[in-house]
């Protein structure tokens, strides 16, 4: 599967021991954390809580059991794609559609654990399937979708609500975008020590600093040329990047291998000028708001390159 597409969690097969668990990560490089936390009431080998860091730092694993259907989650949310794909192809794991598929499974443990399955992957587009068994002869089956619908239901209306806001700092970066051919303006723009600190990961904020004042010795700028006319913005917070979703699917790709070193906060801005009709353009992308200040970093992955193939190199990744 494209690591692009993989979620931030993997739902893993429950037949899956945690102990196998364990060999397969350390296969690849993981190292636990701290000592894992037993289930209440324990069930022997098998527990609630673990977590792993990839060569002492920075991605880190966080496993969860639920006992009650023997629920295996692995959350991935500060792992880069490649270190998704890696994982995932390591691992047996149910995505949305398989987890769908067990929803009508003859087992009521298998349909309770479908039903959580897919409220931690909070697959909106399976609300219906999920609604479905609000009316499950079983009575904690019942009340399990009634929760995952009324929880898909909140996170719809937050995503939706993020997305206004959003909507709202691409509509007021249209002229800062429109100034960015000015040297002179785009100067003003260039970040110092405390907004890195405010941007990024401590293990890369003081890093990254001098690699932009490299860069940036030159103020940058962007002129989109003559006949382009047409600006398309399109906004997302640090942590909406980690992940596929309406937002960060607009950002070039490089985004997402970034988007765990970047706080989750921030807005980020990418955008693309083209001439009326045409697909072709000029795209551009890292500006960003602190406050009431505007910042613009420019090319923002590759600056990064780096230091990601540093914090990846356990793995020999880069």
């Amino acid at each position: 599967m494209n690591p692009l597409l993989l979620p931030r969690v993997l739902i893993l097969d429950p037949a899956l021991g945690f102990a196998e668990l364990a060999a397969r990560l350390a296969e690849l490089g993981w190292t636990p954390a701290e000592p894992a936390q037993t289930t209440e009431p324990g069930i022997a080998g098998e527990p609630a809580l673990a977590t792993w860091t990839h060569g002492g730092h920075k991605p880190h694993l966080v496993y969860t059991l639920n006992p009650i259907a023997m629920l295996r989650v692995l959350d991935m949310d500060t792992c880069p794609p490649v270190l998704r794909g890696l994982i995932a192809d390591a691992l047996p794991w149910l995505d949305t559609a398989a987890l769908v598929g067990r929803l009508t499974s003859a087992d009521a443990g298998t349909r309770l654990h479908a039903l959580w399955g897919l409220a931690e992957l909070e697959s909106l587009e399976t609300a219906d399937a999920i609604g479905a068994l609000q009316t499950d002869t079983e009575p904690v089956v019942a009340q399990a979708a009634a929760r995952a619908v009324a929880h898909l239901t909140a996170v719809a209306a937050a995503r939706t609500r993020a997305l206004a806001a959003l909507a709202v700092v691409a509509q007021a970066a249209e002229p800062v975008i429109r100034r960015l051919h000015d040297p002179a303006f785009t100067a003003t723009l260039m970040p110092t020590r405390e907004d890195c600190l405010a941007l990024f990961d401590a293990s890369f904020a003081e890093s990254l600093l001098p690699l932009l004042d490299d860069a940036q010795r030159r103020p940058p700028r962007l002129a989109p040329g003559a006949g382009l006319t047409e600006l398309d913005i399109q906004a997302a917070n640090a942590g909406l990047l980690r992940f596929p979703n309406e937002a960060s699917n607009a950002f070039p790709t490089g985004w997402r291998d970034i988007a765990p070193w970047l706080l989750p906060a921030p807005v980020w801005l990418c955008w693309r000028w083209s001439a009326p009709g045409a697909d072709a353009g000029v795209a551009g992308d890292g500006l960003t708001r602190l406050g009431e200040r505007w910042l613009w970093l420019p090319k923002l992955p590759r600056r990064m390159a780096p230091l990601l193939a540093q914090a990846l190199h356990p793995h020999g990744l880069h």
